[in-house]
């Protein structure tokens, strides 16, 4: 009948919906692990004295949106501050002072 189609079709919009919402949430989850993953590999390449490769994932965590809102995410999850810091500190051993200062003002001053 008409009615039970109308019911179909809300119920299906509602899945896409709730499907689409899921997805979002764990792209922007992933993005998070991600941003933990490069921060790491340029921490990694940073403390080995091999900055040319640490300097590409401290700017992709610095590109990347903020984390997700889900339970726990929030500024302890953000690594923004501490890729910039440490992108700073390899600017200023290079001698890009002006570099350095800019990402400290954009990324940690609150």
């Amino acid at each position: 009948s008409m009615q039970d189609s109308g019911k179909d079709r809300l119920g299906q919009k509602t899945n896409r919906l709730s499907t689409r919402s899921i997805l979002q949430q764990k792209l922007k989850q992933q993005q998070y692990f991600f941003a933990g993953a490069a921060y790491n590999l340029g921490r990694a390449y940073h403390h080995l004295g091999i900055v040319h490769l640490a300097v590409p994932y401290y700017e992709r965590v610095l590109s990347l949106p903020p984390p997700a809102n889900y339970p726990g995410s929030g500024r302890a999850y953000d690594l923004k501050m501490e890729a910039a810091y440490n992108l700073s500190l390899i600017y200023t051993a290079s001698g890009s002072t002006e570099l350095a200062a800019k990402v400290l003002r954009t990324y940690c001053y609150v």
